[in-house]
């Protein structure tokens, strides 16, 4: 179900006046409603009718809904065929996709040319993933030896597109000194952008980095939180040793969205060398809401009350907030709503 709502958030935020339909539904505890057993879901079969009218991003998710899809819906040759249709309209996703089908040999004849070549479009469009995708071909599949320097090339611009596990490739690649020339400023400039872009594993490592030298980031406590934040366990495990000044635990991962709201605490106020930053602190905020966490729910009850952290007065969303922090035994709010 998670699946099918995060295809129906695409599609309405992309104007598909169905997909609306159907998320007002949802909102009102009304999902939408599967067709008979042995069918395809509605989603999908709504996706056929505009992939059918040469819709690209449709033919795209169709595509991929056939390849890691539900398994009993599960068909590679036809993802393939979706995948194709949409590649040749110039959709990248699509195009790396159709790459990845020919590397695997999952719907198509293994063929390493073809995916190079569909790969190499992708990345032309941008695709950070098709790039990476291409480090990794020079690195493991190139017709004589390992081409070493189209592997960083390609982990480069991956990297500089968004790819989080290039950089942290080319981290290791500089740190170690294998196939490249040992540089382990070019490592930490790296592994910092690995975990600037969400990689969780560089996030714990640029953590270990501050603690043997606390004067090199000033962030790295923020990037263990990030790490935790992600599951990451041995960040989760150094979390639970977190101290306050005063001596105390600093954050109990027992309770639901106690890393978030700590993250929002540290954005709004600025702490651990971060600078103040409203909107990353009610986005955090909202995370750890959803998670149920009392003093997320207060914090934004008073954002949505007083127009706090650049947020607009919404009386009405304001008191929703509070009284779920109530209900969960918040004072602040209980005392709020007398």
């Amino acid at each position: 179900m998670d699946r099918q709502l995060e295809i129906l958030k695409l599609r309405a935020k992309e104007g598909d006046a169905w997909a609306q339909e159907q998320l007002t539904k949802s909102d009102s505890g009304e999902l939408p409603v599967q067709s008979q057993k042995h069918r395809e879901p509605i989603y999908m079969q709504h996706l056929k009718k505009q992939a059918e009218q040469d819709d690209a991003k449709a033919q795209f998710l169709l595509g991929w809904e056939y390849a890691n899809g539900e398994k009993r819906f599960r068909n590679y040759k036809t993802a393939a065929k979706w995948f194709r249709k949409a590649a040749e309209q110039g959709n990248a996703p699509a195009q790396r996709e159709l790459g990845c089908m020919y590397y695997d040999g999952e719907g198509v004849a293994q063929d390493f040319e073809q995916a190079v070549a569909w790969w190499e479009k992708a990345a032309e469009a941008g695709d950070c993933h098709a790039m990476g995708n291409l480090g990794y071909y020079y690195l493991d599949n190139a017709p004589e030896a390992p081409d070493y320097a189209s592997v960083v090339k390609w982990w480069k611009q991956a990297a500089e597109h968004g790819d989080s596990t290039a950089a942290y490739n080319l981290h290791i690649y500089y740190h170690n000194g294998e196939d490249v020339k040992k540089d382990e400023n070019e490592a930490s400039r790296w592994l910092l952008r690995s975990a600037e872009l969400g990689h969780a594993q560089a996030q714990y490592m640029v953590y270990l980095n501050w603690r043997v030298n606390p004067n090199n980031n000033d962030l790295g406590l923020y990037w263990l939180l990030r790490s935790a934040e992600q599951g990451f366990h041995a960040a989760k495990e150094e979390s639970k040793e977190l101290k306050d000044e005063e001596g105390n635990q600093l954050i109990n991962l027992e309770t639901p969205g106690a890393i978030q709201f700590l993250l929002g605490v540290l954005h709004e106020n600025g702490y651990c060398g971060l600078a103040p930053n409203a909107v990353e602190a009610v986005k955090w905020y909202h995370k750890a809401a959803q998670a149920d966490h009392p003093g997320a729910l207060f914090q934004l009850g008073e954002c949505y009350e007083q127009g706090l952290l650049g947020v607009a007065v919404d009386p009405e969303r304001a008191n929703s907030y509070y009284r779920r922090a109530a209900e969960l035994g918040d004072e602040e709010a209980q005392a709020k709503l007398g």
